[in-house]
């Protein structure tokens, strides 16, 4: 016979938590991951124009412009003014 070692609630509870925040990080990642092939996919060289590709700015462009004729049709102007309007920063042209 040999004494088993069960551990209390707490220990419990708190690798639970653990592993469901491990199975959390993953999916985003992988999420991520597919929302940056599908812009690459969508307008390519696009990774290449933000240096956080999930930064503010990024994510309003991805939201208002994914579609290249909308973002053609807004223009050099109407991308920067929407993207300064949602940051509240200066947007460069260059960008």
């Amino acid at each position: 016979m040999q004494e088993i070692q069960l551990t209390d609630a707490t220990t419990f509870a708190l690798k639970r938590a653990s592993r469901q925040q491990d199975k959390f990080t993953r999916e985003c990642s992988r999420i991520k991951q597919r929302i940056r092939s599908f812009c690459a996919w969508v307008i390519p060289g696009v990774k290449e124009c933000f240096e956080d590709p999930f930064s503010q700015v990024a994510r309003t462009f991805y939201w208002h412009f994914t579609d290249p004729f909308k973002a053609k049709r807004a223009g050099i102007k109407g991308i920067r003014g929407r993207l300064e309007k949602a940051t509240k920063k200066k947007i460069e042209d260059s960008l």
